[in-house]
């Protein structure tokens, strides 16, 4: 088990030391999100997924993902949802221009009032949650909070990417209202939060990824 700022320092380290760029481990993580959707997918017997990113890594993670489920013949909706004064992570930019050029449609949420017409959108369909990632420290705000009320008032089966958006990674508790995910994918090392018993009706089955950080780094970290 790992705590996030630990998290933190290995992501660092990997990139220092090891010379790993920081989009080659989002694009690792992508990938085995992908994978495992695609078994998910296999048992609903579906071939209808939806992509909620936000604009941290997380959802850099969800574009690569989404990117992978396309050249697996998979056509998900793609959603990119955040403020437009909002800043986007370099590497979750990066993947979105790479999305751009293969002419993916992606559908922008700024608020909470475009929300209503997403919700019909969502039946019979799995969703992936990149809203979030481990860095949430305070109470999940809009138009995150209202996402998430949809997301799980729906009943559909959701994949988290890392954590289940709006759950604490170290504490295991929502932070106001979090995803209640089927299954979640976690990279590199279960955080310490996702193991307590009170988080495990958010996470559902826990897998956990192997990005590509030593295992020399992860036990000196």
């Amino acid at each position: 088990m790992i705590s996030t700022k630990k998290m933190r320092k290995l992501d660092s380290r990997a990139v220092e030391r090891l010379g790993i760029p920081s989009v080659v481990l989002m694009e690792n993580a992508g990938l085995h999100a992908a994978e495992k959707a695609l078994s998910m997918l296999k048992v609903m017997k579906s071939s209808k997924v939806v992509v909620f990113c936000g604009l941290g890594k997380n959802g850099g993670d969800g574009l690569v993902c989404s990117r992978h489920l396309i050249n697996k013949k998979v056509r998900p909706r793609v959603y990119l949802v955040g403020k437009k004064s909002a800043q986007m992570a370099d590497e979750t930019k990066t993947n979105l221009e790479i999305l751009i050029n293969m002419k993916v449609p992606i559908t922008r949420i700024f608020n909470k009032r475009q929300l209503s017409a997403v919700k019909k959108k969502l039946k019979d369909s799995l969703i992936i949650d990149a809203l979030l990632g481990i860095g949430l420290k305070s109470k999940v705000r809009e138009p995150f909070s209202s996402m998430i009320e949809i997301i799980n008032e729906t009943g559909a089966a959701v994949l988290a990417l890392d954590v289940p958006s709006g759950l604490d990674a170290d504490t295991g508790l929502p932070q106001g209202v979090a995803i209640k995910a089927k299954e979640t994918v976690t990279f590199c090392a279960p955080k310490i939060g996702l193991c307590k018993l009170k988080a495990r009706r958010f996470i559902g089955k826990l897998t956990v990824a192997d990005i590509g950080i030593s295992h020399e780094l992860l036990n000196r970290s």
